[in-house]
C-alpha cells in the first residue's frame, strides 16, 4: 500500500509546482533581467544557523524562484552577531586621512574575523551558483536611538558622506557584491530631526538633506560596480518619503524599498494605499521599487512561532505584493529556513512564477506530497483555517499584537488595556497611524474592547477548527516532522489568541458588574453567568490554576468582585521608572512582558 506521505510526482496538481519551481533557472548572470525581482533571506533571526550555507541550499533557493540573496540576516538585535553596519566588515584604510567610526560598535570584537570570512564565503557560493547578491546595512551608524533627537554621525554633515563613500569603496574591493540595501532609521543608524538640537539640521526638513547622503553613497555605488543602492525609508511618514523621492536628482541609480504596508511588513494588510502611492511616484522618476514581505513560516508577526502553516495567506501577500503598480523587486524581509518543511514557502514560489491561481489550485498543488486522497483533503482543511485565522487575527490594533510566540495562554487580572507606544520616529508619530489603531498606551473604550475581542475570538475559532481536523490525521503524520512541530505552535497560538479575546470580554463584563454595584442595582440578568463561563474556559485554555479565587469570589459576590478584579490599571506619569524609556505615550507598566498586549 502507498504510504500517506509518499509523494506523487506525476499528479497534474505536482506538475503544475515543478513548473512553478522551475522558474528559478530563468535567471543567469548573461540573461536579461526577469520583470521581478525576487530577493531571499538565508535563515532568520529566530534561528540564524538552521540551515547550513551551501551550494546546494542556494541552489533550492533559485529552484523555488529566487534570482538575488541577501548575504546578512541584519536584523536590529544582531542575531549570531552578523554584520548590520559597513564597520561591522570593512575599516578605513590605514593611511586614510579623514575620521574613523568615532563610536564603539555594537558587534562583538571578538567575532570580526569570523564575520568577514563568512561574508566571503556566502559571496563566493552565491557567485557559483549564479545568484545576484544583497549586502544589508545601515548608516549613519548612531547606535540606534542613543543619542536622541541630535546624533554625532549627521546626514549634513560631509565628512559622514566622505566617510561611507571611503567605506563603499573598501567593501567593494573585499567584496564585490551587486546591490546594497540601506536602512537609514534603525539597523543602529539614526537621523538628527529638524525639530533637535543638531546646529547642521535644525529647521531643515528631512527631505531636503536626507536624499543628499542617499545619493552620494548611491552615486559613489553605481560609479564601481553599475550596481543599485536600495534605500529603506524605514521610519520616515509617508510625506516625507514622497519628499525625498522627488529631490533625487538621480533617481534612475537608485531603488525604493518598501514594506508592503506602510506601517510594517504584513501578512494580511499587504499593499495599502500608501505604499501604492509610494511604489508609483518613485517608479514615475525612473527608480526600482521592492517590496518586502514573508515568504515562509517563519515572520515577525508570529515570532518566536516559526512553524505555522498558512500558505494561503502567503500565497495572498505575494501575489498582492507583486500586483502593486511600479514594483521591480519582491523581497524576503525575515529570513528563510529550508531544513523544515514549509508549505507557506512552496505557496510563494506558485505566487513567484506568476499565475493566477484559485484556492484550490493552490492547496491542490501543495497536498500532492500526500498520496491518499482523504490525507489531502485533511490537510488542506487545515491549511484553509490557519490561513483563514492568520488573515482575521487584528493585525492592525498595534505593533505589539505582533511577535505572537512571547505572548502566553494566561492575562493580567486588572482590565484589558492596550499597548501601543513604540519609538519617537517621524512615522509612529504620523502615518503609522492609518495602519495601527493605537500607537499609544491606552484604556480602551468598551466598543474598542468588544472588536477586538470579537476578532480574536473569531481568530481563536479558525484555530481551533484546524486542531480539530488535525486529530483526524493519520497518526503517522500527526506526529511526523511534517506536522508535530506545526501542531505544537498551532495550539500555542490557538491558547494565546484565546486569551485575548476572553479578557477583552471579561473586563466590559466587570465593568457592567461594577456599574450595577454604584447604581446600588443587580446587574443585568445574564452578566455574571456569562463572566462565570467565561473566566471557567480562561482558565482551561491557560492549562494553570490562576483564576479560581477570582471564580469563587465572583459566584459569592459580585460587589467584592468588581472592587478587586479587572479593574482598571494605575497610569504611570510621564518619565516615571516602570514606562519603558524613549517610547511617547508609554503609561503603563507591563508586569507581563513586553508583548502581553492587554496586559499591564
Amino acid at each position: 500500500m502507498t504510504s500517506p506521505t509518499e509523494p506523487q510526482p506525476h499528479s497534474p496538481a505536482h506538475q503544475l509546482f515543478d513548473a512553478a519551481l522551475a522558474r528559478g533557472d530563468m535567471y543567469s548572470p548573461d540573461s536579461p533581467r526577469p520583470l521581478i525581482d525576487t530577493v531571499a533571506i538565508l535563515n532568520h533571526p529566530t534561528f540564524p544557523h538552521g540551515t547550513a550555507w551551501s551550494e546546494e541550499a542556494l541552489e533550492r533557493l533559485k529552484r523555488l524562484g529566487f534570482t538575488t540573496l541577501q548575504l546578512n540576516i541584519a536584523w536590529g538585535s544582531r542575531p549570531g552577531d552578523e554584520a548590520l553596519n559597513l564597520e561591522d566588515v570593512v575599516e578605513p584604510a590605514t593611511e586614510w586621512d579623514g575620521m574613523r567610526q568615532r563610536l564603539e560598535l555594537n558587534s562583538r570584537p571578538d567575532r570580526r574575523a569570523e564575520r568577514r570570512a563568512e561574508l566571503a564565503e556566502r559571496l563566493a557560493l552565491a557567485r557559483r551558483v549564479g545568484l545576484r547578491t544583497v549586502f544589508h546595512f545601515g548608516a549613519p551608524f548612531n547606535r540606534h536611538n542613543e543619542f536622541g533627537d541630535a546624533p554625532p554621525n549627521c546626514v549634513s554633515d560631509p565628512e559622514v558622506h566622505r566617510y561611507y563613500r571611503h567605506l563603499l569603496r573598501r567593501l567593494h574591493d573585499e567584496y564585490p557584491v551587486d546591490d546594497l540595501w540601506l536602512y537609514t532609521y534603525d539597523q543602529d543608524a539614526w537621523l538628527c530631526s529638524e525639530f533637535g538640537e543638531c546646529p547642521r539640521c535644525g529647521g531643515v526638513p528631512l527631505h531636503r538633506r536626507l536624499p543628499a547622503f542617499v545619493e552620494s553613497l548611491a552615486g559613489e555605488w553605481a560609479s564601481m560596480t553599475g550596481g543599485r543602492v536600495w534605500w529603506s525609508p524605514w521610519e520616515l511618514s509617508a510625506g516625507q518619503i514622497l519628499g525625498c523621492i522627488g529631490e533625487f536628482e538621480r533617481p534612475e541609480i537608485l531603488g525604493l524599498a518598501l514594506h508592503n504596508n506602510i506601517a510594517e511588513c504584513m501578512v494580511a494588510h499587504a499593499g495599502d494605499r500608501n505604499t501604492s502611492n509610494l511604489a508609483r511616484a518613485a517608479s514615475e522618476r525612473g527608480m526600482r521599487v521592492a517590496i518586502e514581505g514573508y515568504f515562509g513560516a517563519a515572520t515577525e508577526e508570529t515570532e518566536t512561532l516559526t512553524r505555522l502553516q498558512s500558505p494561503l495567506a502567503t500565497y495572498h501577500q505575494v501575489r498582492t505584493m507583486m500586483a502593486v503598480p511600479g514594483v521591480s523587486s519582491v523581497k524576503e524581509y525575515y529570513g528563510l529556513d529550508l531544513a523544515p518543511y514549509d508549505p507557506n514557502l512552496e505557496a510563494a514560489a506558485l505566487a513567484l512564477a506568476g499565475e493566477d491561481l484559485t484556492d484550490d489550485e493552490v492547496l491542490a498543488a501543495l497536498s500532492a506530497r500526500y498520496a491518499d486522497p482523504s490525507t489531502r483533503t485533511t490537510v488542506e482543511d487545515i491549511w484553509r483555517n490557519v490561513s483563514a485565522a492568520m488573515e482575521m487575527y487584528p493585525w492592525d490594533v498595534s505593533w505589539f499584537a505582533r511577535e505572537t510566540g512571547r505572548r502566553g495562554a494566561r492575562h493580567s487580572l486588572d482590565k484589558a488595556i492596550l499597548r501601543g507606544s513604540v519609538a519617537e520616529t517621524p512615522a509612529w508619530l504620523s502615518t503609522r497611524a492609518s495602519t495601527f489603531m493605537v500607537t499609544a498606551d491606552v484604556d480602551p473604550h468598551p466598543w474598542l474592547l468588544e472588536d477586538l475581542g470579537l476578532r480574536w475570538s473569531a481568530t481563536a475559532s479558525f484555530l481551533q477548527k484546524a486542531l480539530d481536523i488535525a486529530q483526524t490525521l493519520p497518526p503517522d503524520l500527526r506526529i511526523g516532522e511534517d506536522f508535530a512541530p506545526f501542531l505544537r505552535e498551532l495550539d500555542a497560538f490557538h491558547r494565546s489568541t484565546r486569551a485575548l479575546g476572553l479578557h477583552c470580554r471579561e473586563s466590559n463584563l466587570a465593568a457592567l458588574i461594577r456599574d450595577s454595584v454604584a447604581r446600588r442595582t443587580a446587574p443585568a440578568e445574564g452578566v455574571v453567568r456569562e463572566l462565570l463561563e467565561l473566566l471557567a474556559l480562561d482558565q482551561v485554555n491557560a492549562r494553570e490554576d490562576y483564576l479560581t479565587d477570582v471564580i469563587e469570589t465572583l459566584r459569592e459576590d459580585p460587589a467584592v468582585f468588581a472592587s478587586v478584579w479587572f479593574r482598571a490599571p494605575t497610569l504611570n506619569p510621564p518619565g516615571h521608572p516602570d514606562t519603558v524609556a524613549g517610547r511617547p505615550g508609554a503609561v503603563f507598566t507591563y508586569r507581563e512582558g513586553l508583548f502581553a498586549m492587554t496586559s499591564s
